[in-house]
């Protein structure tokens, strides 16, 4: 099938469940993507179902060029193996210099490889499994979250050492790096000091030390509400401070 002229797109090279489910993903929300796909049989039954195929392997620049890799913006590379990832990196990067490479990666050991030959993020998929299991075993022991958060990231730190600073998506917080700060959602109480009043009456950070964050409203998330703000029954504050000073929060907005 011939694609469409696309600038900007998503191009994801595999035929592994992460690539066709990251397919399914980005067409649910509309971003324009192109699926590289060396399996004839799941090809077709993609292209069936109206997607944008290109079939072949990745590794020969006219197919990339079909997925127009000249002009994408994020190629994600769900291969697996590590030769033909570097090898398909490499030819990406020959073709669009500035275009941003994520890539799964089956071990741990071969990162650093894929991080020189040219690739902007590496998700070595096993590791990330083990640590999602792992912190999901802290959650259920009601570990804090943020006591989760650091040993993530001590783990991370240890196993993958200064390539760590490349992970966009696990970056820590400086509210990880603060022992006694917490932001907290406190509901706000019919009855109580706060309902009615606006942020500026309130006087909320010279009577209790917080910052008010956010206000969840009905579904809607206010960020940054003005002095004018009118704190309403049913909202959801969303405060950042220390224990003591979200404590007297909690006294303005409950009863």
């Amino acid at each position: 099938m011939k694609i469409p002229d696309f600038k900007n797109h998503l191009v994801i090279i595999g035929k592994d469940l992460s690539a066709l489910k990251l397919s399914v993903m980005a067409q649910h929300y509309n971003i324009t993507h192109v699926s590289v796909i060396f399996d004839p049989s799941i090809a077709k039954e993609k292209i069936k179902n109206g997607d944008n195929v290109v079939y072949g392997d990745a590794v020969n620049e006219p197919i990339l060029l079909k997925a127009h890799v000249d002009t994408a913006d994020v190629v994600v590379i769900s291969i697996g193996d590590i030769i033909p990832s570097l090898a398909v990196i490499e030819k990406v990067k020959n073709i669009n210099p500035g275009v941003f490479v994520i890539v799964r990666a089956g071990r741990i050991e071969t990162i650093q490889q894929l991080y020189e030959i040219g690739a902007d993020q590496v998700f070595p998929e096993k590791f990330e499994i083990a640590l999602d299991f792992f912190a999901r075993v802290l959650m259920k022991k009601l570990y804090p979250q943020k006591s989760i958060n650091r040993m993530l990231a001590h783990i991370r730190n240890m196993n993958l050492g200064i390539l760590t600073e490349k992970d966009m998506l696990n970056k820590s917080s400086i509210i990880d790096e603060l022992p006694n700060v917490n932001i907290a959602a406190i509901l706000i109480e019919k009855g109580s000091f706060a309902e009615g009043k606006t942020l500026g009456e309130t006087d909320l950070r010279k009577r209790t030390g917080v910052t008010l964050l956010a206000i969840r409203r009905e579904g809607e998330i206010i960020e940054h509400p003005t002095l004018m703000f009118t704190f309403m029954p049913g909202d959801t504050a969303y405060v950042l401070g220390n224990p003591e000073q979200v404590n007297l929060a909690s006294e303005l907005f409950t009863v």
